[in-house]
């Protein structure tokens, strides 16, 4: 037996306000019996773990320990993220020079978004740790993309060692 995620869950002061924006970002509704004033609120995506956001007395006051990554559909990163910012999500860590950003939502909740498949397919970062083992660390559309990215992860003082290699 295992287990599944079945939720996602969100605390914050406002659910249904909360949920609307959650709503715009995954492209799916606030379930219908949900209403302004509830104190959980749920989105349903037909082909993920449900969005569950419940109301709680405090604010949020450190980093969250776990966040979601989210990946654009239809297009790129750079478009996607200009999106969340008009409908009310900031920007908390550019790293785009390694291929994501790290945003938060109105309730100041961390979330990062990706490069598209679109924008990861042809060139492969790898980095090789102390024992050993390899790891695919990203995927890029352009070798010069790559070789940036592996240069970046090097520069800010990871000690694996890192290489570009297309993809097989």
């Amino acid at each position: 037996m295992v287990s599944f995620i079945r939720n996602v869950s969100f605390d914050c002061s406002d659910p249904y306000a909360l949920a609307r924006f959650w709503s715009a970002v995954v492209g799916h509704p606030v379930h219908p019996e949900c209403a302004p004033g509830d104190a959980q609120v749920v989105i349903e995506p037909p082909d993920g773990p449900r969005l569950f956001f419940q109301a709680v007395p405090e604010d949020k006051v450190a980093k969250n320990r776990m966040h979601v990554c989210l990946q654009p559909t239809g297009t790129g990163r750079d478009a996607e993220i200009d999106r969340l910012l008009a409908l009310g999500a900031t920007m908390a860590a550019d790293h785009r020079d390694s291929g994501w950003a790290v945003l938060r939502d109105p309730a100041g909740n961390e979330f990062c978004l990706t490069r598209s498949s679109a924008e990861r397919r042809s060139w492969v970062v790898w980095r090789q740790d102390d024992n050993g083992n390899r790891f695919e660390v990203d995927r890029f559309a352009t070798r010069e993309e790559a070789e940036k990215v592996a240069a970046t992860m090097e520069a800010r003082g990871h000690k694996q060692l890192y290489w570009v290699a297309p993809v097989e």
